[in-house]
């Protein structure tokens, strides 16, 4: 009895040990004092079996605390998706809390930090600095790998940030009703870029990050601020380098670089329906000025909907010539050159907006969308689509084109015309060999069959009758038309003559008259 009791006492001691917690606390922080580490995911196991005993994440401080059994060795795991993975051991004692710190390397890339703000009205920043903006759609797809890699409906701040890794190209879509979408691509590493960066005009590196050849220009933080346009119906927006020859309504080959830019506007903003606007300067004729300006507009508008496939119906050409001069120069008035270039310019000018569009397709959707096209635009050049042995159509391609082929309707095919019969034209010019080897060599067998039988029935004619006035048919001769006229002959008839019977070819006897064709009394 005494040796029960004694072994349930010391039961009750081990579980009691065992039943026993203790807090674990930590900071998780990025090396080089670059500051704490917030949403870091924290696991927590158990370093004898690898069972995971806590799981939670770091609050906007770097920190983290969470209860666990106490007398026990554990591994903290955490992971970033910008950073490399982490893990430090520590033991719990009973009664004392733990405490851990671990610090995190940056994986090789940029750390693009964007402060998202309206865009500022000419060349003034208000006094209380740009107006921020938050609530916006950021979306980032990673070209190199075909995926979605970052996705926020609705930023809670005015600043994100996103890690990119080396050997990548992303594309960035910044989207907010009542602003202009706007589109970022980067290549970090690929391409033949080490880093750059289209879309943004001005990017700096960070206070701490200099980017020089001590990073092996394989990290930084690039510090950027990234300004939305409002999106008004009758507001008008530069586009700048569109350039055209004096007099002359053709696009120059450096203006399409600026054309195709706007083509993605126009694509990442489906919504507005645009007025492409054409200005002149003062110099010149005003109503050749007009006419220019019109055809110049005309042609940013056959390029749009022909190379950038951009919808006609959404597009308006207007030329303006010299109606809506921005600056003193008029008629008259002396000016330097580039003050008369001011005046020649190309604006675009919001018709309308359709707000319940601007949302309707993700990032992702859009760049398949836009491959895709590029794909179906290879076949039709190539008139072309390989596809290997056992496989099938791609299903995204398919889909695309039964779209674009929505509404189309085959035409019918036309059937061709009935094969013309016509009996050979006989040139009286020729020699009987002539005919005779012509016959021989290119006339069917029932071409052949007809002239003998036409033939046959001269030889048994007796007489030829006078005849009656003839038809004025057109021979065709190698270099004009000749027309036969009526011929005349005397009451006078003979025999035709009557061929021999071993003769296998073909004779013609034409009745000949004294008197020349055509001749006058």
């Amino acid at each position: 009895m005494l040796k029960k009791l004694l072994f349930i006492l010391c039961l009750c001691a081990v579980q009691s040990v065992i039943a026993q917690t203790t807090t674990l606390e930590g900071y998780v922080y990025e090396s080089k004092n670059r500051g704490y580490l917030n949403q870091v995911k924290v696991m927590i196991l158990e370093s004898s079996s690898g069972i995971v005993k806590a799981e939670t994440e770091t609050n906007k401080d770097g920190f983290f605390s969470v209860e666990i059994p106490a007398g026990v060795e554990y591994r903290v795991g955490v992971t970033k998706g910008m950073f490399l993975p982490k893990d430090e051991s520590v033991v719990t004692k009973v009664g004392e809390k733990a405490f851990v710190k671990i610090q995190m390397d940056r994986k090789p890339g940029y750390l693009m930090d964007i402060t998202l703000a309206e865009k500022r009205i000419g060349d003034l920043i208000p006094v209380d600095g740009l107006d921020g903006l938050n609530g916006v759609r950021f979306e980032v797809y990673n070209n190199t790998t075909g995926k979605e890699v970052f996705h926020n409906d609705s930023t809670s701040s005015t600043n994100v940030q996103f890690q990119m890794e080396q050997g990548n190209h992303y594309t960035y879509l910044i989207r907010k009703k009542g602003y202009f979408s706007k589109r970022v691509e980067a290549y970090v590493n690929v391409k033949g870029c080490i880093l750059c960066i289209d879309g943004i005009d001005n990017v700096t590196p960070g206070v701490t990050e200099n980017l020089t050849s001590g990073s092996g220009f394989k990290e930084g933080v690039l510090l950027t601020n990234l300004e939305l346009q409002p999106l008004k119906i009758g507001s008008s927006i530069k586009i700048n380098n569109i350039y055209y020859d004096l007099g002359s309504a053709a696009l120059r080959p450096e203006s399409k670089k600026e054309l195709d830019k706007l083509t993605l506007a126009l694509r990442d903003n489906p919504y507005i329906n645009v007025e492409l606007g054409s200005h002149t300067d003062a110099r010149g004729d005003l109503a050749s000025n007009m006419n220019l300006s019109q055809r110049r507009a005309e042609s940013v508008v056959e390029y749009l909907v022909r190379y950038g496939k951009i919808d006609e119906k959404r597009l308006t050409a207007q030329g303006y010539g010299e109606s809506k001069l921005v600056n003193r120069c008029a008629d008259g008035v002396q000016c330097a050159e580039d003050e008369h270039q001011v005046n020649r310019r190309t604006e675009l000018k919001i018709l309308s907006i359709d707000e319940n569009k601007i949302m309707e397709y993700s990032l992702a959707e859009i760049i398949r969308n836009e491959n895709m096209e590029k794909t179906v635009q290879e076949i039709q050049k190539s008139d072309v689509l390989e596809v290997k042995e056992g496989e099938a159509m791609p299903d995204d391609l398919k889909r695309y084109i039964e779209e674009q082929n929505k509404g189309k309707q085959e035409p019918k095919p036309t059937p061709p015309p009935a094969p013309k019969t016509e009996k050979p034209k006989v040139d009286f010019k020729k020699t009987n060999e002539q005919v005779k080897t012509e016959v021989k060599n290119e006339v069917k067998s029932e071409v052949k069959s007809e002239v003998k039988e036409e033939i046959s029935t001269v030889k048994s004619s007796e007489t030829v009758e006078k005849p009656k006035k003839i038809e004025t048919p057109v021979v065709k001769n190698s270099s004009k038309m000749v027309v036969e006229k009526e011929v005349k002959t005397s009451t006078s008839t003979k025999k035709v003559q009557t061929l021999p019977s071993e003769y296998s070819g073909y004779m013609v006897e034409i009745m000949s008259n004294p008197k020349p064709l055509g001749g006058t009394n």
